[in-house]
Parts: structure tokens; C-alpha cells; sequence
């Protein structure tokens, strides 16, 4: 969607991916897989993950939890000036093992995949559906192909 005019006020806060908030203008897809482990991540603990009850302290909890020590993903200037003031660039973090104990392996994982900083890094919707946290629900042999796509375009 390059070129179309972005809103910086999108998603419910909870949900909000960091580069919306800091990059703003600059965000694309990776934004809806930021959310998706945000829900993921609700329904193993039965909470909300980054329940700020503002857009700095949402964006302090995601520093607290997550930490990010590249910004080069960060386009905003005045993003990357507070990150630096606020020294959050230096968090580490927590591991997701601790962030979610009662997950198993496979799900810890895949959290770890989505609730990456760098959008650059998020795992992609396809990549998400192959990945191993999946394959106890996921049967093949149920799957239905609609219908081919590559014989839909123009």
C-alpha cells in the first residue's frame, strides 16, 4: 500500500504494533501478525498483554517485556528520541518461557515469532500457518482450496 495515506490512530491500542506508534506512516502487514500474537498470547494467559493506559505507557510495557536493541526500524525522529531518552533500547527483555509459563514449547515459540519489535522480523501469515504450534489442530485433509487464485487475475 505504498503511497496511501496512513493514519497513526489505527487498531486498539492493546494491539497496537510499536511501529505504528513510532513510525508512523511506515507500517504495513506486519502490523495485523503484532496483533494476532497479541490475541494469541491473551487467550494463553487470560489477560491483555500490553494493557497501557496510554500510548507511553502501552509503548513502555512493550520495551519492559520484549526489549529491542537495534532501532533501525524506527523511521519517526522524534520516535527514536524518546526510545533514546528513555533509555529503552537498553531492555532486554524478558524470555518468553517466563512471559509464558504455563504455554507449551511450540506456542512460546510462536509468540516469540510475532511479538518481535522490528516488524522487518515478524513472521509472515504464511509462514504462521506452517509453523509447529499448528500442527496438532491443523488437518490437511479437511483443507478445501476454494478456488485457484492464479487463475482470478486480471
Amino acid at each position: 500500500m505504498e503511497g496511501s495515506d496512513r493514519t497513526e490512530y489505527v487498531m486498539t491500542r492493546p494491539y497496537r504494533a510499536p511501529e505504528v506508534m513510532l513510525s508512523p506512516k511506515q507500517y504495513d502487514s506486519p502490523v495485523d501478525m503484532w496483533a494476532f500474537g497479541c490475541v494469541v498470547a491473551e487467550m494463553i494467559t487470560r489477560q491483555v498483554l500490553f494493557n497501557g493506559e496510554n500510548y507511553y505507557k502501552t509503548l513502555e510495557m512493550h520495551f519492559e517485556l520484549l526489549g529491542c536493541p537495534q532501532l533501525e526500524w524506527i523511521t519517526h525522529t522524534d520516535g527514536l528520541a524518546w526510545v533514546k531518552e528513555k533509555k529503552f533500547h537498553e531492555k532486554k527483555g524478558k524470555p518468553f518461557a517466563e512471559l509464558f509459563p504455563t504455554a507449551s514449547k511450540e506456542a512460546q515459540d510462536f509468540l516469540s515469532k510475532l511479538l518481535i519489535m522490528d516488524p522487518n522480523q515478524r513472521m509472515e501469515a504464511s509462514q504462521s500457518l506452517k509453523h509447529p504450534y499448528f500442527t496438532s489442530i491443523r488437518k490437511r485433509e479437511t483443507e478445501v482450496l476454494v478456488f485457484s487464485f492464479a487463475s482470478h487475475l486480471l
